[in-house]
């Protein structure tokens, strides 16, 4: 079974209590910023894949940041919605085939997406499961992304290669 994940800002799904049965905010939908409709997803085939997306995200960082993922069954997400594979944008080349664009998305789409993403964030919620990443711990992934020759020093941002240096 795969998995769908996408990055959230967690903090904006839990305004209005909406883990708990609260109105979504409009905050939180529109920080999932669409482009042309589409909405970004990459895509793996089971939970220990988790660090590759993490390091897919931050390898495209302007800056160390914590980073919240939200992880959806394949099954809920091409049985709502039109999936299409492209390439990643991430410094992490080998890892680009891995991104779907989540298709044609209108208000409605949206609302049923934030229902998805607010019972995805309760399960892993409920299981334990830890979907954030701290600055630390994203520092950690991006130095063994480095040290394993996944990515490259030279195309990371000035201010991120700062950072790892410290």
């Amino acid at each position: 079974m795969s998995l769908f994940l996408r990055k959230i800002e967690r903090g904006k799904w839990e305004q209005n209590n909406a883990l708990n049965g609260g109105v979504v905010s409009a905050d939180a939908i529109t920080s999932l910023r669409t482009q042309n409709n589409d909405l970004s997803f990459w895509e793996i085939e089971d939970e220990s894949e988790i660090e590759e997306v993490f390091l897919a995200i931050s390898s495209n960082l302007q800056h160390l940041e914590s980073i919240d993922i939200v992880p959806i069954d394949e099954r809920i997400i091409t049985s709502n919605f039109t999936m299409e594979p492209t390439l990643g944008e991430t410094k992490y080349t080998s890892f680009s085939n891995h991104h779907f664009d989540m298709k044609n998305l209108d208000y409605n789409k949206l609302g049923d997406l934030s229902n998805i993403i607010i019972n995805a964030i309760n399960s892993c919620k409920s299981k334990g499961q830890k979907i954030r990443k701290t600055r630390t711990e994203i520092k950690k992934i991006l130095l063994k992304g480095l040290e394993d020759n996944k990515i490259k020093k030279n195309e990371l941002e000035n201010k991120l290669i700062e950072e790892l240096s410290k």
